[in-house]
């Protein structure tokens, strides 16, 4: 979702409302989510940024997962989605398209698993809570 220098409708504003207040996200992972530079959610104000990619990639990679999780973090955003809609590592990794074997691993040798597989697991599960809340 990219949004060019508007201001947002109000759907988006209340989006990102819902999201910051139910799984207590930062603006910074708000940011992060929309793909946007800066916001002020309260006037749907939304500023966009270059996509990631044009970003020197390790760097806003790390930068990134630093901000949205930690793996502990992390681990309890993948249970509440296996909580709240009955999946669970099978289904996960169909959707993620990340192997079954990695989501085990982030459980129990979270070291073990590669950065950028982490970091795309992270946004990918921060997506999906949002999805299916909003269903």
């Amino acid at each position: 979702m990219y949004i060019n220098n508007i201001t947002a409708g109000n759907d988006t504003a209340t989006e990102m409302q819902i999201l910051k207040n139910k799984y207590n996200l930062t603006e910074q992972e708000l940011c992060v989510l929309f793909d946007i530079e800066s916001t002020n959610i309260s006037d749907g104000k939304i500023v966009s940024k270059q996509k990631l990619m044009s970003l020197d990639t390790e760097t806003a990679a790390i930068s990134l997962l630093n901000t949205i999780s930690d793996d502990a973090r992390l681990t309890a955003y993948i249970d509440e989605l296996y909580a709240r809609y009955h999946l669970n590592n099978s289904i996960l990794s169909k959707i993620s398209g990340i192997e079954e074997h990695i989501i085990n691993d982030l459980y129990n040798n979270p070291e073990l698993i590669p950065f950028e597989i982490k970091y795309s697991l992270c946004i990918k599960v921060v997506y999906l809570l949002f999805l299916f809340s909003n269903r």
